[in-house]
């Protein structure tokens, strides 16, 4: 690596080293800070060719411990399809177990990306129905505690569903057209002869014996070949309408497609030029922690421009709405609540939209800066004298949005008490309420309350600043 990025921890006393001279690693100071599990969270990390690290952000979890004796255990296994399972650890461990099934042959084990203690295992020989998982014993915690043999049964269950025709449309790929019909999963292998008929510009119908190889098509550039694409070449400009064979379309299960009829124009596309993406307005220029915008070279489609799915960050489908803003090459997005859990340095990829004249983008991956929209909440109110409560946050808060006193009341028995001022505590994700000297609580038995007004303007310590979540009433805890 060359850099690190934006580098977060989930403990204050955890402190990140520099690169290491090869730029292979990174010391993780754990001397401060108590036992237990942490993680370690990289945004926007770049090696020496800028190229940002993969998944992005990148969450590794690091453990001190001095006195865990305790072994990792197997707490489950899942199976998906024939050839694929998970198998589930109580803890992460120290290196991949070695899992086997019955007639699975050999298995490839690797780590989940996201979740550490999870093994995902691919078996070079699909099984179908019960088989024996068995995970051999000797595989070890970071604390180096060996766990035992684990043995379970397990159904697998093939898959039965054939692919299906999602939608078509004529395509330029290298200056050739074709029929490009893209199907709800991947395609392993197409086959037929699609056939059918065309309307010359005289009008005049005409059969169509063989419109031409059929071949398996990456419609979006994911690595996935999803789409079976018909070569068009030295076919007359007119309007067809084709069939397309049963079993055009087999999937790795060998699950045969449906035939399917479908209807296109041929050689009368006049503008033939891809919409492409102008720029990119952050949510720290628009000024709100949710919002982005992206503004396109040309009309582009609602049904594809306004299609959330076409909008990823590192992979992810992360926002909730899109409208046109203004026009009909500018697009608004709204982040989902929480999509975005650290700042830092993202792969934006924009995919999939149409032009007006019916024409699909390239792909178009740009790296953003995107801020962490994750609304803070109260996670705790407590009695610390009979004048004064303590809230704590869950994360570090904008002090002047607390300290106005105009956005908590507080109730004693049903009876509204007087607050005099709200300040910050030890940090700014604690606060102190103190109360009148009139309205204070007499007795632990009195049932005390913090309501949250509608009216507040809590916001926590970002740029842009997120909006406190919690509502209504607090039970304070004594």
């Amino acid at each position: 690596m060359a850099n690190l990025g934006t580098v977060t921890v989930s403990n204050s006393n955890i402190a990140i080293g520099s690169l290491s001279t090869d730029g292979k690693s990174v010391a993780v100071d754990l001397s401060a800070a108590p036992e237990g599990s942490y993680t370690v969270t990289m945004v926007g990390a770049y090696d020496k060719g800028n190229n940002l690290i993969t998944p992005n952000p990148v969450t590794v979890n690091v453990v001190k411990s001095k006195t865990d004796t305790v072994a990792p255990t197997v707490t489950g296994v899942t199976t998906s399809g024939t050839s694929n399972l998970s198998v589930k650890f109580s803890e992460a461990l120290s290196a991949v177990p070695v899992v086997t099934v019955t007639g699975g042959g050999a298995a490839t084990v690797t780590q989940d990306l996201t979740d550490p203690t999870k093994y995902n295992v691919t078996l070079t020989t699909p099984v179908t129905g019960v088989q024996t998982v068995s995970v051999t014993a000797g595989y070890t915690d970071p604390s180096g505690n060996a766990g035992l043999a684990y043995s379970t049964l397990a159904q697998f269950t093939a898959d039965t569903t054939a692919p299906t025709y999602v939608k078509h449309s004529v395509q330029t790929i290298a200056g050739v057209q074709y029929l490009v019909v893209r199907n709800n999963e991947a395609v392993a292998s197409t086959a037929g002869v699609v056939s059918g008929t065309y309307t010359d510009a005289n009008s005049v119908t005409q059969n169509v014996a063989n419109l031409g190889a059929t071949s398996l098509y990456d419609a979006n550039g994911d690595g996935i070949n999803e789409s079976v694409r018909v070569n068009l070449t030295g076919n007359t400009a007119g309007n067809y309408t084709v069939t397309l064979p049963a079993g055009y379309a087999t999937d790795a299960s060998t699950n045969a497609s449906a035939s399917k009829s479908v209807s296109f124009a041929l050689g009368t596309v006049a503008n033939t030029a891809k919409p492409t993406v102008n720029s990119v307005i952050t949510q720290f220029t628009i000024g709100d922690v949710n919002k982005f915008t992206v503004n396109f070279s040309d009309l582009v489609t609602a049904a594809t421009a306004l299609n959330v799915n076409n909008y990823k960050v590192e992979g992810q489908s992360v926002f909730s709405s899109a409208i046109f803003d203004g026009d009909q090459q500018t697009v608004t997005l709204t982040l989902k609540d929480g999509a975005i859990t650290t700042d830092g340095l993202r792969n934006f990829t924009v995919n999939n939209v149409t032009g007006v004249n019916v024409v699909v983008m390239d792909a178009h991956t740009e790296q953003v800066i995107f801020d962490e929209n994750v609304e803070p909440t109260i996670t705790s109110a407590t009695l610390t004298a009979a004048d004064t409560i303590a809230l704590n946050f869950s994360e570090l808060m904008t002090a002047a949005s607390l300290t106005d006193n105009d956005n908590f009341e507080v109730y004693i028995n049903g009876s509204k008490a007087t607050v005099t001022t709200v300040a910050a505590g030890a940090d700014n994700s604690k606060y102190i309420i103190t109360l009148d000297a009139t309205t204070v609580v007499n007795n632990l038995s009195d049932t005390v309350t913090v309501n949250v007004l509608n009216t507040n303007d809590v916001t926590d310590a970002g740029t842009p600043a997120n909006t406190l979540k919690t509502t209504g009433s607090i039970s304070v805890a004594k």
